[in-house]
């Protein structure tokens, strides 16, 4: 998300927040992979592993916005770096205002969107940690649970949805970039929400 919050700083010109997310993603330099390559470390998430070029066990050879291009083919995070955030823009957040539009709540409208995800996108960290095929697997679970999600999360399908979790969490299975994209687009639509109404007071 910081990306994110970068964009919707008033020092950027325009009034359209994914144009203004360009500018931030495109002036990603090497200062900024040295830094997200310590964050990286730091954080040592599960199943990182080592690759030939752009390792971040190791100095970073280019700015953050190479890296990441490098990397977009087997993670999601790193595609929408190259994207403009793609995913959020033309998938989430259609889906999440869907799901608010059919009559859900704000839960029930996130749960939908989580569990939408899930079922479309193998997720990359689960790929990553526990290999292509389990992610595969743990994408066919969710869809074959549509129907409790699909338009939207009742209070009704809770106990189910927190049964598939639960297992979930049994197996040791965490897919952490599906729960990223979901912040990320909670974000982006507070954000949206915020830039629309500067545009209607005149103040951007």
């Amino acid at each position: 998300t910081a990306p994110l919050a970068r964009a919707a700083d008033t020092d950027l010109p325009g009034d359209d927040l994914r144009a203004r997310l360009g500018q931030v993603l495109d002036a990603l330099d090497l200062e900024d992979a040295e830094e997200a390559f310590w964050a990286i470390r730091l954080a040592n998430p599960a199943g990182l592993g080592r690759v030939d070029v752009a390792d971040v066990n190791n100095p970073p050879p280019m700015t953050l916005h190479e890296a990441m291009a490098i990397a977009a083919h087997r993670d999601r995070i790193s595609r929408a770096y190259v994207t403009r955030y793609e995913d959020i823009f033309t998938f989430t957040l259609p889906h999440f205002d869907a799901a608010q539009q059919s009559g859900a709540t704000r839960g029930e409208a996130t749960t939908a969107l989580h569990m939408t995800l899930l079922a479309t996108f193998p997720d990359s960290h689960i790929a990553r940690k526990h290999g292509t095929q389990a992610a595969e697997d743990v994408q066919a679970e969710a869809n074959r649970l549509n129907a409790l999600y699909h338009p939207y999360a009742t209070a009704a399908a809770r106990e189910q949805l927190l049964a598939f979790d639960a297992d979930l969490k049994r197996r040791g299975i965490n897919p952490g970039t599906t729960a990223d994209f979901v912040v990320a687009t909670l974000f982006t639509h507070r954000l949206l929400s915020s830039f629309e109404i500067a545009r209607a007071s005149g103040c951007q």
